[in-house]
């Protein structure tokens, strides 16, 4: 008994951790049976391992797109905000807040986070206007801005839900 005490103290939680995630593993392998029954469960199975290898393929496509917008938006729009820029930025149009000056093309990984914000039109017109207010409303921001929200919001959203509907109605109908 007291060996097993000192054992669970130096251990530091690690066997308790690895019961829970047994027990865990135990339940999830329940539920997996207990659901096999259900047809609904197996269309979803059919459905989600059948999108996977189709999916991929849009995600290269998608990662791609970020790739060529990324490199294109650090090389030319690149270190134009910082605070400054944003101060004078915000006293043109009070609408954007001091804190979009982290979302920006001054390094890659900023570039994928506005790319990904755009593509999810979370504010996108904001930083449209921030780039067009700092490049004095050049037409080439807009270009850049316009494609990648055609390409990716667009293109590659329609084109992901229309693989999910299409597999999900290719399983329907062979269960019919």
């Amino acid at each position: 008994m007291i060996l097993e005490d000192s054992f669970f103290k130096k251990s530091g939680g690690e066997v308790e951790k690895l019961i829970q995630i047994i027990a865990l593993l135990r339940v999830v392998v329940r539920m997996e049976i207990f659901l096999q029954e259900l047809p609904v469960w197996m269309n979803f199975k059919k459905t989600f391992s059948a999108i996977l290898h189709q999916f991929m393929n849009l995600l290269i496509v998608l990662f791609s797109l970020y790739f060529i917008y990324s490199s294109l938006g650090e090389r030319y729009f690149g270190g134009l905000i910082d605070e400054n820029v944003m101060n004078q930025v915000i006293k043109e149009d009070d609408e954007i807040p001091f804190d979009y000056i982290y979302i920006n093309f001054n390094d890659f990984g900023s570039c994928f986070v506005m790319l990904f914000g755009m593509m999810t039109e979370n504010n996108w017109q904001l930083f449209l206007s921030i780039y067009a207010i700092v490049l004095k409303q050049s037409p080439w921001i807009y270009i850049f801005f316009l494609s990648f929200y055609m390409l990716s919001a667009i293109v590659i959203v329609n084109l992901c839900l229309a693989l999910i509907i299409d597999i999900y109605t290719t399983i329907e109908d062979n269960l019919l």
